[in-house]
C-alpha cells in the first residue's frame, strides 16, 4: 500500500491568484508548507493559506517552523 504526499494532494487544487485557502486541522503543517510550496512554484500571487487546529500548542510550533523556513 501506498500514501499519498500532501503535496501530490495540493497538486489537484488547480489555485489560482488571490484564493484563500483554509488547513482545517493544521496540526504540523504538512498540508499549510505544501500548499507554500505549490504557491511559490506555481508563481500563485496574492494566496493566503490559513492554519486552523484546536491545539494552540500545534499552531505555535507551526509558527516557529514558518520562521526557520
Amino acid at each position: 500500500m501506498s500514501f499519498v504526499t500532501p503535496g501530490e494532494v495540493v497538486r489537484h487544487l488547480h489555485l489560482a491568484d488571490k484564493m484563500v485557502v483554509a488547513d482545517l486541522g493544521a496540526g504540523s503543517g504538512a498540508y499549510c508548507f505544501a500548499l507554500a510550496d505549490l504557491i511559490k512554484h506555481e508563481n500563485i500571487q496574492g494566496a493566503t493559506i490559513y492554519a486552523v487546529d484546536v491545539q494552540n500548542a500545534m499552531l505555535e510550533r507551526l509558527r516557529a517552523d514558518i520562521s526557520h523556513r
